[in-house]
């Protein structure tokens, strides 16, 4: 219908309320030297909305197979497990039929890794942090740490996670929300960003006949940066020379010559390098390496490994120290 002359006012208002906002804001990002941060985010804005709009394809029988068999894959552990872990109860079961207890109570679990000597301190529960700093002592608890991320597969992206596809595309479009705190975009409905490492996921993101993707990505940007920023010679000579900076953690925490590392003991660097950098501590760091690498850690490795690092990487330590006495004495960290 026609619109009335409030609704006109309205928007005219509309405009020139945000021609008054462009003069009070230019200022202020002049005065704190922002000109050209905004100008960046502003150019972004576009092929932010190309990215929306042309959204991702998805293989709708690639997703279903995927998710039957992370279905059967959770059956399978559980029925695995209940048969090798005691009843929380002490209660023996019958041949032939399921011991009956739920794997998924955290009450339930504890009970049962008490009664197979694994020790808990005072209000510890079964979260992944505490079972992974555990692992080592328990060969049941890798196996159910895996039956976790394989049921929260089965719940997070089973067959419904198809609903997000758009019927006039085939394709999923995610919001994406730019510039959060830590720095990185967030998509969400859906979140893709939590799209598990597996391959079986990634295959399920398949181009159109006459297609194909182009992946791109820095080669170890964050330990680059890191060099960069501390300063560290030791980390800096690292890529001065061309050498692989996971290798050469995986020297300094195994204390082999880098050309008799393995390819186990690059692989384990890796998380302990990301990790470090950012601040981790030894028990997040054996979460982590667990749930991202499948790497099992005792705490007792993580501690050692943490010293070795920051004792080779003396400047990464000192970097680390000065952004927390800067920060706590003026309330502001910058980076480059």
């Amino acid at each position: 219908g026609l619109l009335t002359k409030d609704q006109l006012d309205y928007a005219a208002e509309d405009v020139l309320y945000l021609l008054h906002l462009r003069t009070a804001l230019r200022e202020k990002l002049e005065r704190n030297e922002l000109f050209r941060v905004a100008l960046i985010e502003f150019d972004v804005i576009f092929p932010e909305g190309r990215v929306e709009l042309n959204g991702f394809p998805i293989d709708k029988q690639r997703w279903t197979d995927m998710a039957e068999a992370n279905r059967i894959e959770r059956s399978r552990l559980r029925e695995e497990l209940l048969h090798a872990l005691p009843h929380p109860t002490g209660q023996m079961g019958l041949p032939g039929m399921s011991p009956g207890w739920n794997l998924d109570s955290p009450q339930q679990m504890l009970q049962v890794l008490k009664r197979l000597g694994v020790k808990f301190e005072e209000g510890e529960g079964t979260a992944e942090i505490v079972l992974a700093q555990k692992a080592s002592k328990c060969r049941h608890i890798p196996k159910i740490l895996n039956y976790r991320h394989v049921a929260q597969f089965v719940k997070t992206f089973g067959v419904e996670y198809l609903r997000h596809i758009r019927p006039d595309t085939g394709r999923i479009h995610p919001n994406y929300y730019p510039l959060l705190v830590t720095g990185r975009y967030a998509p969400s409905e859906p979140n893709l960003s939590q799209i598990p490492r597996d391959a079986s996921f990634r295959r399920c993101f398949a181009t159109p006949p006459g297609r194909i993707f182009v992946l791109a990505d820095y080669s170890g940007i964050e330990m680059r940066i890191c060099a960069e920023i501390s300063g560290d010679p030791v980390l800096t000579g690292v890529f001065v020379r061309g050498e692989d900076a996971h290798r050469a953690t995986a020297a300094i925490i195994t204390g082999k010559d880098p050309d008799k590392v393995t390819k186990g003991e690059r692989q384990e660097a890796k998380p302990v390098n990301f990790g470090f950098i950012y601040g981790m501590m030894p028990d997040k760091l054996v979460l982590y390496a667990q749930a991202n690498y499948g790497v099992v850690l005792s705490l007792g490795q993580a501690r050692k490994y943490r010293e070795r690092y920051f004792e080779r990487y003396a400047g990464v330590a000192a970097w680390h120290r000065r952004v927390l006495r800067d920060g706590q004495r003026t309330g502001v960290s910058r980076t480059l």
